[in-house]
């Protein structure tokens, strides 16, 4: 089970391509169907008020073939996607909300089913009737197309996020007041148990009423607190029973308002913070806009300082510019800062591989977008890799040069030219060079001998 779970996840859907599949990713197929899904949520509302209005009267055949209208629509926008995505369908990044539209068309079909044969039960009909709202959620599928609803869907994550915080806050007021109901009904129980004689008071008949078990208790205490009821009403109710279980109902108020709803606020804020950070997309397209903003900017900084308008920045124009305040602020909020303009120039010309006396905007735009900002830890390791690399063709580089110098240096110590050639003609050698007999053109005369040749 496990590895058939674990290669369900491991599921890694191609890239589907084809005239269908551009359709289905299309973002005019997106906005059909959203379009369609908010006139089915106005035709829903326009039906739900006639029913209101018309209670007891049947429904005209009309409303019953604009739902089917719309269930067709959803099966077939689910018979389009389950074509291009196939058996992932169910395990790609939109799972969910596929599930989510096959769950409502699913319940769609069956009501539309069960109304048209007429055998379904009233209990059934009823509960199909009450699943019809469900469809209406399939409109949160406009928060992943729609820009505009950014900040709705920012609003909604952090509350689906926050639902775990609300499970945990509501144990402990539930535990709260359980507590503190715990000792008011015993409180109640023990002074009628000591007062009440015959038939109740009015007083006596009031604590009977607010406070006749735990539970009721609790959700007196509860109201109190969250503005449900006045707590003064409560607060003279306790009194009677004793003046110790008033100040423990005031404990209770001021406790809950000034140190459990302050720590659930808290706890909700940082929750929601956690989630209002952006998601990956966002950022990324937020980084590139602003990178986008930047280059444009320093491009009309340099197209400034080109007053030749040839496109091209040398060495003196930029040197005269980049004293300009404006210039030297605007490198200043990208970190850039500028003490050696000649040197600056350069490094911008040696960064983008230009050896020519002037360099184009673009050239120099890219260098200081290269250039902006602190040195991050990836610019550090990279510093380190080359320097290591230069290390390496530093020591190849030396030891080479060490064997050619050794191997000149054994040259060198050869004996001189002239006592070879002495040699030769005394004949106490016979020295060769290079595998070849020495031989020396001389304008002197020869003469044989029998020892040899000699000058």
């Amino acid at each position: 089970a496990y590895a058939k779970l674990s290669w369900w996840l491991a599921l890694k859907e191609p890239e589907r391509t084809g005239a269908l599949a551009r359709l289905v990713e299309s973002r005019v197929f997106e906005w059909l169907c959203i379009s369609v899904i908010l006139v089915h949520a106005g035709v829903t509302i326009v039906l739900t008020d006639w029913e209101v209005a018309h209670l007891g009267e049947e429904k005209p055949d009309f409303h019953t073939e604009l739902e089917w209208a719309f269930v067709s629509f959803y099966t077939m926008e689910l018979f389009l996607k389950f074509s291009v995505h196939r058996i992932h369908f169910f395990c790609n990044e939109d799972a969910r909300w596929n599930i989510f539209d096959l769950v409502l068309v699913t319940i769609g079909l069956a009501d539309l089913v069960l109304l048209g044969q007429g055998t379904g039960s009233g209990m059934n009909l009823s509960v199909m009737r009450s699943l019809r709202v469900v469809k209406m959620a399939k409109m949160l599928r406009m928060l992943r197309v729609m820009n505009f609803f950014r900040d709705l869907r920012l609003l909604l994550n952090s509350m689906l996020g926050s639902f775990s915080s609300f499970f945990w806050c509501v144990l402990m007021l539930i535990f709260l007041l359980n507590l503190f109901g715990l000792v008011f009904v015993q409180g109640v129980v023990t002074h009628l148990g000591n007062t009440i004689q015959g038939s109740p008071s009015p007083e006596q008949e009031e604590l009977l009423e607010q406070f006749s078990s735990v539970m009721d208790t609790m959700l007196v205490l509860f109201m109190a607190t969250m503005g449900g009821s006045d707590w003064g009403e409560v607060y003279h109710l306790l009194s009677v029973i004793g003046g110790a279980y008033a100040l423990l109902f005031i404990f209770y108020i001021s406790f809950f308002h000034f140190s459990i709803f302050n720590v659930l606020t808290g706890i909700f804020v940082e929750k929601a913070m956690k989630l209002a950070q952006p998601d990956r997309e966002t950022m990324i397209v937020e980084r590139r806009k602003q990178e986008v903003l930047e280059a444009q900017e320093l491009w009309e900084l340099f197209d400034a300082m080109d007053t030749n308008d040839s496109g091209l920045i040398n060495l003196e124009e930029f040197r005269d510019f980049v004293m300009h305040p404006t210039f030297r602020r605007y490198l200043g909020l990208l970190d850039i800062d500028v003490k050696d303009a000649q040197r600056f120039y350069e490094m911008l010309a040696h960064i983008n591989g230009s050896a020519d006396a002037q360099v184009d905007i673009g050239s120099l735009v890219e260098g200081c977008m290269r250039l902006k900002g602190q040195a991050t830890s990836i610019d550090l390791h990279t510093l380190m890799w080359e320097m290591r690399g230069l290390s390496r063709f530093t020591c190849d580089s030396f030891g080479d040069l060490q064997t050619r110098v050794k191997a000149l240096e054994s040259r060198l110590r050869r004996p001189p030219l002239d006592e070879l050639y002495q040699r030769v003609c005394d004949g106490r050698d016979n020295v060769r060079l290079e595998g070849s007999p020495v031989t020396r053109p001389s304008p002197f005369p020869t003469a044989t001998t029998s020892r040899g040749t000699c000058l």
